[in-house]
């Protein structure tokens, strides 16, 4: 493993750690990815935008459109 292996290991799990709170959200969006079971930051880097349009509640304001 290369350095950049071992930078990017190190940023997944620190995202895999962070809960949403850390987003400072507003509620309306937190509610709307908790419900969605959407726990840490690191599960919503891995949404795709067109995943992110199908969260209930979680409207164009919330994911920047």
């Amino acid at each position: 493993m290369n350095v950049a292996d071992d930078h990017r290991k190190i940023r997944h799990e620190f995202a895999e750690s962070l809960g949403l709170d850390v987003l400072n959200l507003s509620p309306r969006s937190y509610n709307a990815l908790y419900r969605a079971e959407i726990e840490t930051v690191d599960e919503l880097l891995l949404l795709s935008e067109k995943e992110l349009s199908k969260i209930r509640r979680l409207g164009p304001q919330a994911n920047g459109r």
